[in-house]
């Protein structure tokens, strides 16, 4: 399961950083500001998808906690 996971790490390090590239060419158009938009907000929500969830109860009480 780690080989998979470090392909699907690597796969997607690969698009984000062709993404990266794309949108900093973008950034350097006149009016291209509607497209941003969308795009942080589409990066936004992916940013929240992939962020760690701890446990409710350690959030709760941390004393409990590990």
């Amino acid at each position: 399961m780690t080989r998979e996971r470090l392909r699907l790490y690597a796969l997607i390090d690969r698009h984000l950083r062709a993404s990266e590239i794309a949108i900093d060419r973008l950034h350097m158009l006149n009016g291209s500001n509607p497209e941003l938009r969308r795009l942080a907000r589409r990066l936004h929500q992916m940013a929240l998808r992939t962020t760690p969830v701890e446990p409710i109860s350690n959030a709760i009480n941390p004393a409990k906690a590990g």
